[in-house]
């Protein structure tokens, strides 16, 4: 029998997309289990997905380097594990249907194959992916490649491998790639080009958000399903480049006794983010007890013991669920009910902060996030949160002096060491 394994990878800001992933493969593919590369993990991150025997750790060489060229790195981060297939899925994916027979369909068809690689190809064309997103050193590369502005673009978001020949030539590709717009996949279709590859269908193995106008959602019982003219969807990636159908959020979660502040990205599509948020609830709940214990959550500080407690309790959490809903002013009201009821209730603090850069009200979000951080001042996402938005108000030395105090508190916390990065 093949020995196939299956990897995505993440770094510590997107660390919680992968509870979504990991609830709906429990439905869908049960006797699935991926492994996690670290593209820049906190060590309680490292240690909770070490305890669940799935991390892979990165290689000392790319301590530090951009999540996509770990991603090309694939290869040296399963150099001490044995594979015959080894699959690939991005972290903001989301398993729409059973798995298992399909998965292995692939296997079989691809280890029959002299095919190094199985990827679905994108519908867009590599010179409409260069009109969105520019990158002259790929555009300069691919002719001699075979790829025109007419070739279909290979989006890497899922592909199986069965060489670990194409997975050094990807990440040797990629070494010599300037960090221009999607480099890393630029990368992969450079090799998969020259090495050739075994076609799947794009819309049932990465189905995109921006082909969501092409699908048809029947919103029948707890999850929608996702109809395509082509065929079954079985795996949705939420991404796109068009903001009116993903957005990037930071979300708080109360599971198992524990609050989470998770930044995921997510859909627009309301009964798709319904279900989304579902997948998120029930990925923290499998999980929350370990979670907790290696310092990924907060105990639940709004609790049930009298009234005025089991009221605030109840509006933190339809805050969570307006702002969810992007009904932001509703949710701002919510939160601040609860702080009425409990003052200085920091994740309050934090999600009135966010709902009011999203009512257009950014200079109201640095004293907000400041309350917080003197109720719990170990709120990381709080000291983050300062700084994004003092940088985006311009007010640079309060920007200078947040980010200071954050990164004494975490040195090694790859978000801020990044945004020191940028600012050099």
């Amino acid at each position: 029998m093949a020995a196939v394994r299956y990897v995505t990878g993440v770094n510590a800001e997107y660390f919680f997309i992968l509870f979504p992933l990991f609830a709906s493969l429990r439905r869908f593919a049960p006797d699935v289990r991926v492994e996690v590369c670290d593209f820049g993990l906190t060590e309680p991150q490292r240690t909770f997905l070490a305890r669940k025997g799935v991390l892979l750790k990165v290689p000392p060489e790319l301590a530090g380097a951009h999540p996509w060229r770990g991603k090309a790195a694939l290869g040296r981060y399963l150099e001490d594990r044995p594979w015959d297939v080894v699959f690939w899925l991005d972290a903001d994916m989301l398993a729409t249907a059973p798995l298992g027979p399909a998965l292995a369909g692939i296997v079989d068809n691809l280890l029959a194959s002299d095919k190094p690689i199985a990827i679905g190809t994108d519908p867009v064309t590599t010179g409409a992916v260069l009109r969105i997103a520019p990158a002259p050193h790929f555009q300069s590369l691919a002719a001699g490649r075979g790829i025109s502005d007419e070739t279909p673009y290979l989006n890497s978001g899922f592909f199986a491998c069965r060489a670990p020949d194409f997975l050094r030539a990807w990440d040797r590709q990629c070494q010599g790639m300037p960090d221009e717009n999607l480099f890393e996949q630029n990368a992969f279709n450079l090799e998969a080009y020259s090495a050739g590859y075994l076609p799947l269908r794009l819309s049932e193995w990465n189905f995109c958000a921006y082909n969501l106008a092409q699908a048809r959602i029947e919103e029948n019982g707890a999850q929608p399903r996702i109809h395509h003219p082509e065929g079954e969807v079985r795996i949705l990636h939420a991404t796109s480049h068009r903001p009116e159908e993903v957005i990037k959020q930071v979300v708080t979660f109360s599971a198992g006794g524990w609050t989470f502040e998770a930044t995921i990205k997510l859909l627009r599509h309301p009964a798709l983010l319904q279900w989304q948020m579902e997948l998120l609830r029930d990925g923290l709940e499998a999980d929350a007890a370990l979670l907790g214990e290696t310092g990924l959550g907060r105990r639940n500080d709004a609790g049930t013991d009298g009234d005025a407690d089991a009221d605030a309790k109840a509006c933190f959490q339809k805050g969570g669920e307006l702002f969810l809903l992007r009904q932001f002013a509703e949710a701002a009201a919510q939160f601040r009910k609860v702080l009425r009821l409990k003052p200085g209730h920091p994740r309050s603090l934090f999600n009135l902060a966010m709902a009011e850069v999203e009512l257009g009200r950014l200079s109201g979000a640095p004293p907000l996030l400041r309350q917080a951080i003197q109720s719990d001042p170990d709120y990381r996402e709080a000291h983050v949160y300062l700084v994004m938005m003092l940088e985006k108000l311009g007010e640079r030395n309060a920007a200078n002096e947040a980010l200071a105090s954050a990164l004494a508190k975490w040195p090694r916390d790859s978000t801020l060491l990044q945004i020191a990065g940028d600012r050099d």
